[in-house]
């Protein structure tokens, strides 16, 4: 996995966490607030976290693929409840595990007015896999990319991968291919050479430290937007956000701050199950933690349901696995994924038990170990340093700015001991969370299995479900999957915490999900109010 590509995961994982909080006023469990007007209005006044560059190739985070989805269309997209559905391309077969036929789409152009080609669609996802890619883990299991005519793309897989049809839904979106030469290669995504794509949106301006400015593509000929120019503002600090969406100053936003901290009078709240999973993660090659008998003890005397209710008000999932209920529906009824989760063995809160495996370890002395957390994660630290103490372990809680903390998660495994995994899904499928967590190629410098955990027969189980077509026998390889994790314990999971979205009330928001607000043209969800 290259450096680039882990930086740019972990820094959308931050991106989440700012997302969550606790519910204030409204809300809305089925993700909407109702209808508006058709009616189109001048302006657009959105909120996001910054994006260093216009370019998911290169800035590989949420916030970057919601700021430019609306521009450039993906080969395919997503609709609310995460079924892949036609974008550049109308539909796709798969004659063979290993092979996907897309048909593209004739009569597309990009907002110059040029048209969409197949070499436009090649070069675009080729580009995924050059070395400065983060974006390059989503493709490496592409063997190629062949043109086959002018309106056929044919992509062969190395390996049989079911999770793959999701990928050119998320990432791989297309650009001209003239417009980005022309720029500078090295330059797309930044303000001297801004992507040109066939969304219905263009970019006008961007710029890292205040935005970017959207524009109408005269050449869109889907669903007309009603916000004729959108502003999107960028905000560094929760209490600036807070303060432009109760003032007025922006409509909205994706990312919000926790709503325990700040009141937003005259804004809903949208709240909907979330798709980022925390854990507590467990260097097994490293002393103390390579004793699993320390591991088991954390485990236990982590207050899950405590933390729950005093960081989050109640508004997260508790887990025993690694992966939210919300993304098994491509695998199974969410009441047979429950019902087979529910059998697992669980690390319920128990300072008893939690203090007999300390005993039984080689530290039943107690030891001194460092939490080193960033800014998002700091709260999580501070509940469970009291609960450790009560067992012996004095645990110091370092707290770190984003990049020493992004330095010391993807540096060396040697210098990471105990720490907070925080994964956030870019599919609604549980694949490319396990993976990450749970892969031993990911456990290594760069990589996102901070547990450092290399357990061959983990790695066998992986690729099993990775490759299972049948839903009930790929359950069954995901149940064998968190059975193991759960007895070897280099994770101790916590919960999926909720996602929000404040609007404000002089809007109507329609079809909001994770997919919807990151991976495709949101602002034709947007209406004013009737």
């Amino acid at each position: 996995m290259k450096k680039s590509l882990a930086l740019g995961a972990v820094l959308a994982l931050t991106l989440a966490l700012a997302a969550c909080g606790s519910s204030g006023s409204g809300g809305n469990g089925s993700g909407g607030s109702g209808t508006g007007s058709s009616s189109p209005y001048p302006e657009l006044h959105w909120g996001s976290t910054p994006v260093q560059r216009a370019d998911p190739v290169t800035g590989f985070t949420f916030a970057t693929f919601s700021l430019v989805a609306p521009v450039e269309q993906g080969l395919m997209s997503y609709d609310k409840d995460g079924k892949v559905i036609p974008g550049i391309a109308s539909s796709f077969d798969s004659p063979n595990p290993t092979t996907y036929v897309y048909h593209l789409k004739q009569g597309i152009k990009f907002s110059d007015g040029k048209p969409v080609t197949g070499e436009d669609v090649l070069f675009s996802l080729e580009r995924n896999l050059g070395d400065e890619s983060q974006s390059a883990g989503s493709f490496e299991n592409v063997k190629s990319f062949e043109l086959q005519g002018k309106d056929e793309l044919v992509i062969k897989l190395k390996e049989p991968e079911v999770g793959w049809p999701n990928t050119p839904a998320f990432c791989g979106q297309i650009l001209e291919k003239a417009a980005a030469v022309k720029g500078g290669l090295d330059k797309i995504g930044t303000p001297a050479n801004l992507p040109v794509g066939s969304g219905p949106y263009k970019f006008a301006s961007f710029n890292p430290q205040v935005g970017a400015t959207l524009e109408l593509n005269p050449y869109w000929q889907g669903e007309k937007p009603a916000a004729q120019k959108v502003d999107v503002q960028f905000f560094k600090e929760d209490a600036q956000l807070a303060l432009a969406i109760r003032s007025g100053e922006i409509a909205g936003t994706f990312w919000p701050v926790s709503t325990r901290s700040f009141e937003f009078p005259g804004a809903e709240i949208i709240k909907f199950p979330g798709v980022n999973q925390m854990a507590l993660a467990m260097n097994t090659q490293l002393p103390p933690f390579n004793d699993i008998h320390v591991r088991k003890a954390i485990a236990y005397a982590t207050d899950r349901k405590g933390m729950i209710e005093a960081i989050f008000n109640g508004d997260a999932e508790l887990s025993s696995t690694l992966t939210p209920i919300s993304l098994y529906a491509s695998v199974a009824p969410a009441g047979e994924v429950e019902s087979k989760f529910a059998a697992l063995p669980a690390y319920e809160f128990n300072l008893a038990k939690a203090k007999e495996e300390m005993a039984k370890s080689g530290y039943s002395d107690g030891f001194s170990t460092t939490f080193p957390a960033e800014p998002a994660g700091v709260k999580i630290a501070q509940a469970l340093a009291p609960e450790l103490a009560k067992i012996g372990i004095k645990m110091k809680v370092e707290q770190m700015d984003e990049g020493a903390y992004y330095e010391l998660l993807l540096g060396p495994r040697d210098k990471l001991g105990l720490s907070l995994g925080f994964l956030g899904a870019v599919a609604p499928d549980p694949s490319s969370l396990m993976n990450y967590f749970l892969s031993p190629d990911q456990a290594a410098v760069n990589g996102l299995n901070s547990a450092n955990y290399q357990n061959p027969k983990m790695a066998r189980l992986l690729t099993e479900q990775n490759q299972a077509a049948d839903g009930s026998k790929r359950l069954d390889l995901i149940n064998s999957i968190f059975e193991l994790m759960l007895d070897e314990v280099p994770y101790a999971p916590l919960f999926a915490p909720t996602q929000f979205i404040v609007v404000s009330e002089k809007f109507a928001i329609e079809d909001v999900s994770p997919w919807t607000i990151s991976f495709t043209a949101w602002p034709l969800l947007i209406h004013q109010a009737s």
